[in-house]
């Protein structure tokens, strides 16, 4: 990210970046290298407990399914990830405990994936401290800060859903 920052700031006159393109260039890869950061600190918290960030978030996406179960496809969509990815984590967690993986009733062919007591325990024991975490990483801010910054995030997101249609 050093290296892309780098460019911006060293070929910005040579590429007549206008003050916008370049500013533009700026927050992106700040959200970019600030993303990678809250990741790699959260999966190392996260590590401490037994299990990977990504078994985490999907263990509360299920806690919060109807009757705490759902479906491979759906943990996937919710996610943002590829089924083979929640595959992987549906083995370990469920390896572990925190998940049941059954057939599915009503379609043979699919799969119906269940939060066990343990893993709503997990669940339980992780959340205070994530949320303890995510609290510390705007104590900076005031409370209009935080407000402000959300809209602004809202506004990128749209100028990039826009994008995504092209």
């Amino acid at each position: 990210m050093f290296h892309f920052l780098h460019a911006i700031a060293r070929y910005s006159g040579e590429l007549n970046l206008s003050e916008a393109e370049y500013k533009a260039g700026r927050v992106l890869a700040d959200l970019f290298f600030l993303t990678g950061e809250i990741q790699r600190y959260m999966e190392k918290r996260a590590r401490e407990f037994g299990v990977s960030y990504g078994q985490y978030i999907l263990l509360c996406v299920l806690r919060h399914q109807p009757d705490r179960q759902s479906s491979p496809s759906v943990l996937a969509d919710a996610l943002k990830v590829s089924r083979a990815a929640v595959s992987s984590m549906i083995e370990a967690l469920e390896k572990a405990g925190f998940i049941l993986r059954r057939l599915d009733e009503r379609d043979r062919r699919g799969m119906v994936i269940s939060l066990t007591d343990a893993g709503d325990r997990k669940v339980e024991e992780m959340t205070p401290q994530f949320l303890s975490l995510m609290t510390r990483f705007v104590s900076e801010f005031e409370e209009s800060d935080v407000d402000d910054l959300l809209q602004s995030l809202a506004k990128l997101k749209k100028g990039f859903d826009k994008g995504e249609g092209n």
